[in-house]
């Protein structure tokens, strides 16, 4: 996976993050099986 995929993945998770209603993004990271560091 080159930066641009990554980014772009990133950018999907923050949004999905933002859209979800979920207060807690720890909490969001676990529920969507990712780690809290990876987005970072």
């Amino acid at each position: 996976m080159n930066r641009s995929e990554r980014r772009l993945m990133w950018q999907f998770r923050i949004q999905a993050f933002r859209t979800s209603g979920e207060t807690s993004f720890a909490a969001w990271c676990a529920k969507q099986n990712v780690l809290v560091q990876n987005m970072y």
